[in-house]
Order: C-alpha cells, then structure tokens, then sequence
C-alpha cells in the first residue's frame, strides 16, 4: 500500500470516528432531555408570536412565565404559524418573516422545560392575505396534503428531540376535515406517531356557522380533543354571571353531545375574548374598537370556566399572550395582563 493512499485511508478512519463521537454525544444530550407529565387537569396561556425574532425578548418571555405563575398555570403553550398565500393555494410556508425561526421556538420550549412547566406546541396554518383558516379550500387538495405531510413530518421530528409533551397539530382547517379527507388525516397522524412519542392534539372550531365538530371522523385517533370555543352571544342589554353562565352550559351541551362518545378527553384549546366593547357577540374579533371593559372580559372567561368545570373537562388554553402586551402594556384586543383578568384565572388554576 502507498504512502499516500494509507494516510488518505487514515485520514478518512480518523473522520468517521469523530462523526460517531459527535452523534453519540447529541444522542446523550437528547436522551437527557425528559418528557414531563401532562397535568391531570391543564391550565395554560397561549403565547403567540408573529414574526421570525418570536420569542427572543427576554423581558417577554419573563413575563410570560410571570403570568403563568400569577394564574397559577401549569403548562407552557406556543404558538408556530406556517403560512399559505390564500384561500385556494396549497403551498405552505414554515419560513415567513411572520413564522419564528425554529432555533429560537427549541430555545422557548427549553427555557419553559427548565422551568418544569410541560410544553403544548401549537401549529397553525394561516393565510397570508388575512382571512380565516377555516375557510382555506385550495384548489389542488392531493397537494396540499402532501404539503401537510411533509411538514408534519419534518416537524414531529424535531419535536420529538425535545422531548415537547404534547402538540396540538391543527385547529380550525373547517373545509379540510370533512369526510372526503379522512384517509389524508389518517395518514399524517400515522406519519407523526413513528416520530413524535408525545400526546396529539386536533382542535375543532366551535361558533354557530362553522360546526367543524359535527362531521370529523379522525377525532378518534388523536389522543385529546380540543374545543377553540368562539360562540357568540347576543342581547339587547348587559348579561348578568348567571345568564352567561346558562348560554356556556347550553354551548357545552351542545358540543359535548357530538363528541363525549368518542372517548377522549375533551379540553378547551382555546379561549379568549378582547376586552372592547362588542366582545361579548364576537369573541373571535381581534379588531374591535369599542370602548375596553377588563370587567366585562373577566366575566366571560369566568362563566366559561366555571360551567367547564361541571363537565369534567382536561383542561383549558386561555388566549392570548403577546410579546407586545409585555413591552407596551396597551390595554387592547386579547390583552390578559390586568391585575383583574389575572385575579379572575387565577381562581381556575391548578399549580405546578
């Protein structure tokens, strides 16, 4: 053998060692990361962020855990939007300057790890152009489940090394859970379960003209179900506690009867209600310009809660925290850092 040809041979014995050294550490590292249990009964805050510096403003993220702690929290949520141009397309961008990069979501879910508060990661599909989710219709469907497939996929991967304990994996994609679809949903979740060992989560839209609830079939094969509860109230004058309490008993009875049977457990996703006036007829409305009430936002989320209770349900999401709310303190929109609304979800906590 030639001088040359056995250094070559050497140098490329000494390459290959390093690289296992390397994947054996980040294999150590990874095994070292624990998966937390889910709380019996789950209180949490959505934070969201909507561009691709989200969750790097250390003075944000302080308060979100803040809060977490003031409401007597005991789950993390954040929120990954990916994007589609408009109703009818079906490409999906992850790497929008709307989307946070991945480095600085894995940095949050370790921050809130290290805190001991379990992780809910929450990937939404959103539209470019504004409108709603729930009324995406791409034009090419076998594509834009290919789309899904792939994301998903990507991403239970990297989920999975983090050890995130559990991932609400859409929410309101109304025109792409109906029957017809079933067999794509069935293979996105099998996809995701090879890779991702955490609890799956899908949450349909609950208002009165989207019933996204009635017509899934796929609700079975996810571990919890999730209600983004947005009914709408309406009255000719100011609703006392008991009143709202009777119109949120009437709307879980409602839900509840459609899906109970399935066997899952059932929790809150989402709730949240902005504090302007017209809230109470739109609690889905972030661009209300009414005068603000926290009184009337407590109100809301309190004879919510208080009539989940009687059903025995998982758990509750409370929307939303924004990285805005911590730097400019403007009470607005979803804005839950009133010492009122803080006292009012503290009351529906359950500690670490």
């Amino acid at each position: 053998m030639s001088r040359n040809l056995h250094q070559i041979i050497l140098f490329f014995s000494v390459i290959f060692l390093f690289s296992c050294k390397q994947e054996n550490q980040q294999t150590q590292i990874n095994d070292g990361i624990q998966r937390l249990n889910i709380p019996e009964y789950i209180s949490s805050i959505v934070y969201t962020a909507y561009n691709e510096d989200g969750y790097t403003s250390s003075r944000a993220n302080q308060r979100y855990f803040e809060l977490l702690k003031e409401t007597k929290s005991n789950m993390s949520s954040f929120l990954y939007t990916c994007y589609t141009k408009n109703l009818t397309t079906f490409d999906i961008d992850c790497n929008t300057d709307r989307t946070p990069k991945e480095k600085y979501l894995a940095q949050i879910i370790t921050e809130s790890k290290n805190k001991n508060y379990p992780v809910n990661i929450r990937t939404y599909i959103d539209l470019e152009n504004g409108s709603w989710r729930c009324n995406w219709n791409p034009s090419n469907k076998k594509k834009a489940f290919e789309k899904l497939l792939e994301m998903y996929s990507n991403m239970a991967r990297k989920l999975e090394t983090q050890k995130v304990e559990m991932w609400t994996i859409g929410a309101e994609l109304c025109k792409m859970t109906s029957p017809q679809f079933s067999a794509f949903w069935l293979k996105i979740i099998e996809e995701i379960r090879t890779k991702y060992k955490g609890k799956i989560v899908y949450a349909p839209n609950f208002t009165e003209s989207f019933e996204e609830y009635k017509y899934i079939e796929f609700l079975n094969k996810v571990d919890i179900i999730g209600v983004d509860y947005y009914p709408s109230f309406k009255s000719t004058k100011e609703p006392t506690e008991k009143v709202l309490r009777k119109f949120h008993h009437r709307m879980f009875l409602e839900y509840l009867k459609n899906i109970a049977s399935i066997g899952r457990p059932i929790y809150i996703s989402e709730i949240g209600i902005p504090v302007e006036e017209g809230g109470f007829e739109k609690p889905y409305a972030w661009d209300l310009k009414g005068e603000a009430s926290v009184t009337k936002q407590s109100l809301w989320l309190s004879s919510v809660l208080k009539e989940s209770q009687k059903f025995k349900l998982k758990g509750h999401s409370i929307w939303r925290f924004l990285e805005d709310d911590a730097l400019k303190s403007e009470v607005k929109g979803f804005y839950l850092l009133h010492p009122v609304t803080i006292a009012t979800l503290s009351q529906f906590g359950k500690n670490k």
